[in-house]
């Protein structure tokens, strides 16, 4: 009795051995391809990266190129108010000019001693030097932001050039971008999931350690039952 008793729990602990090294290897078969997706995700994520640097830069190069465009409509605008200030301010100095000639005495300007204005037009806009002083510092300043624009978008373009250089280093291309990102959450999720089962594994190999001590312990009492039993018949 005793002898069936120990044989059928060695019998147990069998099959429990061969379900557990069953499980285990079939963890260990899904888990070969996951040191290449690992090396995969990490060229994938390397690739994503300066896709999202390219992004970033090319969304800046469009805003500098939009705020360029404005601010240069701006500078003529400006210019174009302060050449008719300056053209105003010259034609006021004409006239002041003219308005002390006198007849048969020589132009301090052309020379000539024949005077056909002496005095400020009627109607003509009077612009003293102080708003000329204030138009030509306001022109300066559309200059100087435009220039500043000028900059930024040069800066920018010449960095969208070196992120494409390296986007051909890392084998991918700037209009890949969406297709990238999908693939990348994709592999991801893969990798994740391997990495679960790889703790699964792991966690599974102690308990069949245990297990085949077990089978062996109830072989050894088991031959040594019918060792016993053989000595007493």
């Amino acid at each position: 009795q005793q002898l069936s008793t120990i044989a059928a729990n060695l019998q147990k602990h069998k099959n429990l051995l061969k379900e557990q090294k069953l499980e285990i290897e079939k963890l260990e078969e899904l888990l070969e391809p996951l040191d290449s997706k690992v090396q995969q995700l990490t060229l994938l994520q390397a690739q994503h990266n300066k896709l999202q640097e390219y992004k970033v830069v090319d969304q800046e190069l469009h805003i500098l190129i939009s705020a360029e465009a404005k601010q240069q409509d701006k500078f003529e605008q400006c210019k174009e108010t302060y050449e008719d200030i300056e053209q105003q301010w010259l034609g006021n100095q004409a006239s002041l000019i003219a308005s002390k000639l006198v007849e048969g005495e020589p132009c301090p300007v052309c020379g000539s001693k024949e005077h056909s204005t002496s005095h400020i037009d009627i109607g003509e806009i009077f612009v003293d030097e102080g708003e000329l002083r204030m138009a030509k510092a306001a022109l300066n300043k559309e200059e100087s932001t435009l220039l500043t624009f000028r900059a930024k978008k040069e800066t920018a373009e010449a960095q969208i050039q070196k992120v494409l250089a390296q986007l051909k280093e890392h084998e991918v291309e700037a209009e890949l971008v969406e297709q990238v990102e999908t693939n990348l959450l994709d592999l991801q999720r893969e990798v994740q999931q391997l990495r679960l089962k790889k703790e699964l594994l792991f966690s599974l190999k102690q308990p069949y350690k245990e297990s085949i001590a077990k089978v062996e312990n109830l072989e050894q009492s088991n031959l040594e039952m019918e060792a016993f039993y053989r000595e007493q018949s």
